[in-house]
């Protein structure tokens, strides 16, 4: 039991050093609160050792959940590329989005874009309200920046496309369908809208 205790201790400190340091990099008030959370852990362990205590079931799952568990995810989800604070934004952005509430999933997106400027959720989602705003060229600047993170991303490139042909870029328009599907052959809706703008090419 006792080298339970110790190897509890001696791991939720080093995820605690962890930790730390992906704050100092970051410097983000979400690691502040797992810091916390950590420590409250840490020190909880340490009692449990020095007075020779045995804490029930429930707070030793509560000990491991915010000292051990929570912080292996963090640094798991850190390893693939996805930040702790990407991933609230990004949930706390779709959850105003679901109410409604576009200014102030504006305002995440664009505090998530400034602080990880290639998150590209971020730029799809921002050029989204951008173009249901009417701020076409907004719209279209932001997925442009989509596009230069991911080349595959043709929902994006379609559209710009689609959004150039609206504004009267018709030229422009035409080159980035023949361009995506030239990629992307089976993009439908990209087939259509090329179809369209010849056939209206030919009536003028």
């Amino acid at each position: 039991m006792l080298v339970e205790k110790i190897v509890f201790a001696v791991l939720a400190l080093y995820l605690l050093i962890m930790m730390f340091f992906k704050f100092i990099k970051n410097i983000d008030k979400i690691y502040i609160s797992i810091l916390i959370l950590q420590l409250v852990g840490l020190i909880l362990g340490v009692v449990e050792i020095i007075f020779s205590l045995n804490f029930n079931i429930a707070v030793k799952i509560i000990m491991y959940l915010i000292s051990v568990i929570i912080p292996i995810i963090i640094l798991l989800m850190e390893r693939r590329g996805k930040s702790l604070s990407e991933f609230i934004y990004s949930i706390i952005a779709k959850f105003y989005e679901m109410t409604g509430n576009t200014k102030k999933a504006k305002e995440l997106w664009l505090s998530l874009i400034d602080k990880y400027p290639e998150n590209h959720l971020a730029h799809i989602k921002l050029a989204a309200i951008y173009e249901k705003e009417g701020g076409m060229r907004k719209a279209i600047d932001e997925y442009v920046k989509a596009v230069d993170i991911n080349k595959k991303d043709y929902d994006s490139y379609y559209r710009i496309s689609f959004l150039l042909n609206e504004l009267g870029s018709k030229e422009d328009a035409k080159v980035m369908l023949t361009n995506l599907l030239s990629k992307k052959p089976d993009y439908i809706d990209a087939s259509m809208l090329l179809r369209r703008h010849i056939v209206l090419r030919r009536n003028v």
